[in-house]
């Protein structure tokens, strides 16, 4: 304490009484109140640990068997050295009585604590009903060791009756065998190897009862242990399972390379096969090929389909060499002809011009851009645009046939095949015809 503190504790005024800032310190300093505790050592510590016994039931059902089993063996040390008062053996008596305390014991364990109970002085301490279901068989422990100690006073009853009769054979004075069974048969009893006979069936009547109890004990035991596990698999945390999971993904699969594998793999089995696109991205191919390469194979499942076997035997590499052509060169009329069957096809263009009018008026229909009262000049520049009429008196003079393709089978079909199929005539075709116009393309007639 501070002198300033002292001096106004004893300051007073001019008439000799004290301060008020006196008279409150003095009040405070009479409220205080300091506690010395002397500090304990270690050893000190786990020795009043080591003496302490728990009696709440939430903790003691709490622990594992071992720390039941100590905390048992406390319980009792306690009880003999008066530590424990005779009020709280009540608690006790509740634990012990609780159908959850010797659950998980061993057998070790189990008979350790069933020699605890039999010591007549750690009974004592409780009231005759409390020892008298001690003692029975709804106890688990007292059930689970009076067969025990059964087999083992059968062991010794046994035992010694082998004593006896050895004794008997070697004492010279004890009757032989054969007048003892003679005189038994006098007396109207049963001859000992008949009853010894009789005690062989008794014994192994109870043993297999013994046996049957002890498999369906185990078979207890075993579903038990089989709960036990899946309560353990459920308690362990969301990470851990998550891991476990990934470890069984990973040793069953070729890793991500694996995975990517079969995803492309599964793909193309969705496509029903056809992996034409995949292959040409792998290999490095421009847009123009790769539509060529789609074009050629949905000609020649086309082809399939229909059955034809002329359009199954398609030159696919003549077809590819006729787009790349049509490609560079905008004028382009197809494959050459022979030179004769060239000079009949130009005699004829003057003979037939009615037919080249009908068949221009067949594909009138298909002219979707306004051309039909702007016809171009039939002589266009190098990179003058051919109106869509032209174009198709062209391609029907170079004996092109335009397909489209059906969306309920996603083949290509001609105008006749449309109208086969959905009605309506070359001059007026089905509607699904013109609505197909964007997949229009031009193949050669023996295609």
């Amino acid at each position: 304490m501070d002198e300033d503190r002292l001096r106004m504790i004893w300051e007073r005024d001019v008439t000799g009484k004290l301060t008020q800032e006196a008279k409150y310190e003095i009040e405070k300093l009479q409220a205080e109140k300091v506690l010395r505790d002397r500090k304990k050592s270690g050893r000190e510590k786990i020795e009043e640990q080591e003496l302490y016994v728990p009696l709440e039931p939430e903790l003691v059902l709490r622990k594992k068997a071992k720390g039941k089993v100590m905390w048992l063996e406390k319980a009792f040390r306690a009880l003999r050295e008066g530590r424990i008062p005779q009020s709280s053996i009540t608690k006790i008596y509740e634990i012990l009585a609780a159908p959850t305390f010797c659950d998980d014991w061993h057998f070790a364990q189990s008979k350790k604590a069933h020699e605890m109970f039999a010591d007549p002085d750690n009974l004592r301490f409780f009231t005759q009903n409390q020892q008298k279901y001690l003692q029975s068989d709804r106890f688990k422990i007292q059930k689970t060791h009076a067969v025990v100690n059964l087999l083992s006073s059968d062991e010794e009853e046994e035992e010694m009756n082998v004593r006896g009769r050895n004794a008997k054979k070697n004492d010279p004075s004890a009757k032989p065998m054969w007048l003892i069974r003679q005189e038994r048969r006098q007396q109207g009893l049963p001859s000992d190897s008949e009853a010894e006979e009789s005690e062989a069936g008794k014994d192994r009547k109870r043993d297999g009862a013994r046996r049957r109890s002890r498999d369906r004990r185990s078979t207890d035991r075993r579903g038990r242990d089989d709960d036990t596990r899946r309560r353990d698999r459920r308690s362990r945390s969301r990470g851990r399972r998550r891991g476990d999971s990934r470890g069984r993904r990973r040793e069953g699969s070729g890793g991500r390379r694996g995975r990517g594998r079969r995803r492309s793999e599964s793909r193309r089995r969705g496509r029903g096969g056809r992996s034409t696109r995949d292959d040409s991205r792998r290999r490095g191919k421009d847009d123009a090929e790769k539509k060529d390469d789609a074009d050629a194979s949905k000609a020649q499942h086309a082809a399939a389909a229909k059955g034809s076997a002329l359009a199954a035997k398609i030159d696919v590499e003549a077809f590819k060499k006729h787009l790349e052509e049509k490609k560079n060169n905008p004028n382009y009329k197809g494959p050459e002809k022979p030179k004769k069957e060239r000079d009949s096809d130009d005699s004829s263009d003057s003979d037939d011009s009615d037919s080249d009018q009908e068949s221009v008026a067949s594909h009138r229909h298909d002219d979707d851009d306004g051309d039909d009262g702007q016809e171009s000049s039939d002589s266009d520049g190098a990179g003058g645009r051919i109106s869509r009429k032209k174009k198709l008196a062209l391609m029907e003079r170079a004996g092109k046939q335009e397909r489209r393709i059906d969306p309920t089978d996603e083949n290509m079909y001609s105008l006749e095949e449309f109208c086969a199929a959905y009605g309506g005539t070359p001059a007026n075709p089905p509607r699904i015809w013109q609505q197909q116009r964007h997949t229009s393309h031009w193949f050669s007639k023996g295609f």
